[in-house]
């Protein structure tokens, strides 16, 4: 699948968002800088098992958890991958902060979504590393690429 955006930020909202092993899927942004926000609405966690490309940032908001599988091959400028939520407005404001999120099975005694990173990232000297924990702020450049992080005591993050 191909998703091509015409303006610096968008937002999607998916009932579902998921790439099969096999699969790929591209966003084709206007430039290194531009941003997508894809928000999942529906109860099933985001499995990341194929291909994501990107010349610029993608954001990836899952309050159900967000799985990297270890065939999945990850090529995108910035990659977010969240259990915690964004505005609309603080996004397309530029205010990349973050609310803690609950999953539905927490709030009634279950447990929160989680983030698994098994895949391959491929290294681009000088690329951002981004983070998303509550009341994070933008993506920050740094030697490290990319970091997944979940919204509790606990973190667990990536590197390459």
């Amino acid at each position: 699948m191909e998703i091509l955006q015409s303006t610096d930020k968008a937002i999607i909202n998916w009932k579902s968002f998921s790439i099969d092993a096999g699969e790929k899927v591209t966003f084709q942004q206007p430039s290194a800088s531009s941003v997508t926000l894809n928000r999942v609405t529906g109860a099933d966690p985001s499995k990341i098992m194929g291909s994501l490309s990107a010349n610029g940032t993608v954001m990836l908001v899952n309050p159900n958890g967000v799985v990297i599988g270890a065939g999945a091959k990850v090529d995108v400028g910035g990659l977010v991958a969240t259990t915690a939520n964004i505005s609309d407005a603080n996004f397309m404001a530029g205010k990349y902060q973050f609310d803690q999120a609950l999953h539905q099975a927490e709030r009634h005694g279950g447990e929160r979504g989680r983030h698994h990173r098994q895949g391959q990232r491929p290294r681009r000297p000088g690329g951002p590393r981004t983070s998303a924990t509550p009341a994070s702020s933008a993506p920050s450049s740094a030697r490290s690429r990319w970091a997944v992080r979940r919204p509790s005591r606990s973190t667990s993050t990536a590197t390459g």
